[in-house]
């Protein structure tokens, strides 16, 4: 909550207002018309141009004993083995090494998404997307991709930036705009004192949101949300607090928990904003260049480039002289080396929580 306190307030009344709990809405339209407008107006947030959006994504579910084994066996001492990339994930996740923090802009003529790891082969992996092209960046690799063209096989970059728009109206909206977008409707309103409980239908499934309401901020407040699937898959989604951030001018959450069947599969934690290339959004969606500073990253560091656009692949030899080829001449086991990273980078954790959940429901339907 944020008091903003005026001289002349007596003392007595200010703490018995700061220590009064929650009072009840009075009817059960002051819920619904609120829950309306945030329904109406979640995933419109107006922005400044290259205001950062900044969060962490904490994986919490814990790969299975057998399929680590499986892998491990696979892989063995093969460091160029495709599979490489996922035993490392798995490692890191059983070490608690496993997450990033995230830094996401969005503008007119599109968006940067930068991510930053705890550990593993990479420091950070940035990608953006505009009219102009496509491309992603670690410390060690580039990548050109043609937003016109079908993207290969992992390098799908607008799929990253749709998850973080995910995440993010989870944090800023309740998870209301994808539910909204995806055709489900507001069905019924029920209250008990200073509780809500709002029941949404969805073409798959049935949506189970409960709150609280606050009449000192005028609104409700998402607790929980239950999405109980066809297939009899239940997200379960906590919200633990919500604080008004008076940068975006609205309530943020600060974490919210999600539970997979029971399993805890994900944390999100509001990082704040980044205000640092407000009216620099040209500067952000520039390509990366090897003989000029990147807006966020400075100097930038890797030093091969993929360019699926171009269909060829540079790298930068220890002399500092530039090697370039088409990526079609390139025996298979020397570009699946050079492309290992990619992939890591490209699938990353989303791959992997598919990955734990295929074998949760696969056992599930066993």
């Amino acid at each position: 909550m944020v008091y903003r306190l005026q001289s002349g307030i007596s003392p007595l009344l200010v703490a018995a207002l700061l220590w009064a709990p929650p009072c009840p809405a009075q009817t059960e339209s002051q819920v619904r018309q609120w829950l309306s407008h945030e329904w109406e107006s979640a995933g419109s947030l107006s922005l400044p141009e290259g205001l950062g959006l900044k969060y962490r994504l904490e994986p919490l579910a814990l790969p299975d004993d057998a399929q680590v084994r499986d892998l491990r066996t696979k892989v063995g001492t093969q460091e160029n083995h495709p599979q490489r990339w996922q035993l490392d994930l798995l490692e890191r996740r059983l070490k608690g090494e496993d997450g990033k923090s995230i830094c996401f802009w969005h503008t007119s003529t599109g968006w940067r998404r930068n991510s930053d790891y705890r550990g593993g082969p990479i420091k950070y992996h940035d990608v953006a997307m505009s009219r102009q092209g496509g491309w992603g960046m670690s410390d060690k690799q580039l990548t050109l991709i043609d937003p016109a063209l079908t993207p290969p096989s992992g390098y799908d970059f607008e799929k990253l930036g749709h998850s973080s728009l995910d995440d993010l109206d989870l944090l800023l909206s309740g998870g209301l705009a994808h539910l909204r977008d995806a055709g489900a409707k507001i069905a019924a309103i029920e209250l008990a004192g200073s509780d809500w409980t709002a029941s949404i239908d969805r073409a798959n499934g049935r949506c189970r949101c409960q709150g609280i309401w606050d009449s000192q901020a005028g609104r409700g407040f998402i607790k929980t949300m239950t999405l109980a699937h066809a297939n009899h898959l239940v997200i379960e989604r906590t919200w633990s607090k919500w604080e008004y951030d008076s940068t975006l001018g609205r309530w943020v959450a600060l974490n919210m928990t999600e539970v997979d069947n029971g399993h805890p599969l994900r944390r999100l934690v509001w990082d704040g904003t980044d205000d640092k290339h407000v009216g620099r959004s040209a500067e952000l969606l520039r390509t990366p260049r090897d003989d000029e500073e990147d807006a966020v990253r400075g100097r930038v560091t890797y030093r091969s480039v993929i360019d699926h656009a171009g269909q060829s692949y540079s790298q930068v030899q220890p002399d500092g002289t530039v090697t370039t080829v088409p990526m079609a001449s390139l025996p298979i086991p020397q570009s699946s080396r050079l492309l290992r990273y990619a992939g890591w980078l490209a699938a990353g954790l989303l791959l992997i929580g598919l990955f734990v959940l295929r074998a949760r429901r696969s056992r599930a339907n066993a």
